[in-house]
């Protein structure tokens, strides 16, 4: 049973790292995200008001 109860904690400890990288991985996607959007507008609308 105690092993069990440590199996169960060492996998919550191993999780935990994974659940953080995850977190960090997905708003360095958004934060690309925004930037390419923010590109993106700049090259489309930069003509408009150039022309």
């Amino acid at each position: 049973m105690s092993f069990f109860l440590w199996k169960v904690q060492t996998n919550v400890i191993d999780f935990k790292p994974k659940l953080c990288i995850f977190i960090d991985y997905f708003f360095i996607l958004r934060f690309f995200n925004i930037i390419i959007n923010l590109i993106s507008l700049t090259l489309i609308v930069t003509p408009i008001f150039a022309a």
